[in-house]
């Protein structure tokens, strides 16, 4: 895992009063879903704040955009959407260095 000198960030903000999707955004460019649904397809959609399909198809994103780990990313994404993910608020930001190191804790 390459941790990069500048911080990738990571960026959500609700829309729509949390209907429908939700875009996240890499740096300010929003991130593409079709990416992680070709590890594992929960959902068409990213969304945040509970424990469901759409934020287990956000933490699969997350930990697979950091890592380029497939195996990884499939076997922790549903922890990480327990640990981050589901208590996300309205607005929210996460750093790749914060994802790499929770995913180096994870002892592998």
């Amino acid at each position: 895992m390459v941790v990069s000198e500048r911080p990738v960030l990571y960026k959500g903000i609700r829309q729509d009063k949390g209907l429908g999707p939700q875009p996240v955004f890499k740096d300010g460019v929003i991130m593409d879903i079709r990416p992680s649904q070709k590890l594992y397809n929960h959902s068409s959609e990213f969304n945040w704040g509970y424990n469901g399909s759409s934020p287990a198809q956000l933490a699969l994103a997350l930990l697979y955009d950091v890592s380029g780990d497939r195996m990884k990313a499939v076997r922790y994404h549903q922890e990480f959407k327990h640990e981050f993910v589901a208590s996300w608020q309205d607005e929210w930001t996460i750093t790749a260095d914060v994802i790499a190191n929770w995913l180096s804790s994870m002892g592998d």
